[in-house]
């Protein structure tokens, strides 16, 4: 038997809340895992916090996040169910890398024994630990995504940076003719959104570029009118 009781005194008889975090850096999938995380080990780092975030990423592509909760903190990993949104997510049998984000800001890859992926699986590591002392840069440009994807008539290009460097932020057709420019130049490390506006072009698909000669990400984005 369970009992419980609540005081509604001065107060609404809904409560609803919501945050900023309810709007999520990749997209919703059909097909995902859930790995449950037991303990962290993050001596001479930093502390586990509720700040702290857990990502995953499947080569470059972020396909989950959570926000630290404590013992067995639960971390999605979209898979790819067929769709442009989820071009690049986990299909069976890919690694993953799983990196958190500490106080000091700084993202750190762990390590430990990290089941590969399969659809509609739950797995529990019960210890990770962060890996030879060396910040997460899984690679120097990451694409977080596009939102929304599809569009009409414009999207938010968000991507991260981790060393500064002079890079070019352009889309490209189909038929890899540049239709926009949106960045030239340099920047300094983080994370930068950018609008693409598709209100003259037509209906199809198109590729983001980040380029800063060292490294090169693509993003696909679909116009649809």
């Amino acid at each position: 038997a369970v009992s419980f009781s609540f005081n509604t005194e001065g107060s609404n008889a809904r409560y609803q809340h919501t945050s900023d975090y309810d709007v999520k850096p990749y997209n919703q999938s059909t097909e995902q895992a859930f790995y449950f995380i037991g303990n962290i080990d993050v001596s001479d780092y930093g502390d586990l916090s509720s700040e702290s975030m857990l990502r995953v990423y499947n080569d470059n592509v972020l396909v989950g996040e959570r926000l630290w909760s404590g013992a067995y903190t639960d971390v999605p990993a979209m898979g790819s169910d067929g769709s442009l949104e989820t071009a690049g997510y986990c299909d069976l049998g890919d690694n993953l890398k799983l990196t958190i984000t500490l106080d000091d800001g700084q993202e750190y890859i762990l390590s430990g024994d990290i089941p590969a992926w399969s659809n509609n699986e739950i797995y529990t590591i019960e210890n990770l630990e962060i890996s030879n002392n060396q910040p997460a840069i899984p690679s120097e440009i990451v694409i977080v995504g596009a939102f929304p994807n599809p569009f009409n008539p414009s999207t938010v290009i968000s991507y991260e940076i981790h060393e500064s460097s002079s890079l070019s932020v352009s889309v490209y057709n189909i038929n890899g003719q540049l239709v926009s420019t949106l960045h030239n130049g340099y920047q300094d490390a983080g994370r930068y959104e950018l609008i693409f506006d598709g209100s003259n072009l037509s209906s199809g698909m198109y590729f983001v570029k980040i380029d800063n000669q060292n490294s090169v990400q693509t993003q696909k984005i679909l116009l649809m009118k």
